[in-house]
């Protein structure tokens, strides 16, 4: 299926699903400071590359998620996809669009009057 995308998780919950099955979501489920505690744990993970966090009772109505995507290793859970297939397709992209450019370079240009 060559320029097809297929969505590999059908809702942002079932995503999250996927980062908690592969140890890459933590749930927070005590009271947190939104103003301090939410940022200083997202910090502290992005920067040894840790889980994301979803906060639970953080003083509003909603649960908030953050650090989704704050490593590669989330990123390649977002994708379904492995580091290789990714190097692989991306090369394989920038082989595809070399052909496509050379071709354009040898078509003669032809003005139509």
């Amino acid at each position: 299926m060559h320029g097809v995308s297929v969505m590999p998780f059908q809702d942002f919950r079932e995503f999250l699903d996927a980062l908690r099955k592969q140890g890459e979501l933590f749930d927070v489920d005590r009271p947190v400071a939104l103003k301090f505690e939410v940022a200083k744990a997202l910090r502290k993970s992005a920067a040894i590359g840790g889980p994301a966090f979803l906060f639970k009772n953080n003083g509003t109505d909603f649960p908030l998620v953050g650090g989704v995507y704050n490593t590669r290793a989330k990123a390649l859970i977002a994708l379904e996809s492995t580091e290789a297939a990714v190097v692989e397709r991306a090369s394989r992209r920038d082989i595809d669009q070399s052909a496509a450019e050379d071709s354009d370079r040898r078509r003669p240009r032809y003005r139509c009057a």
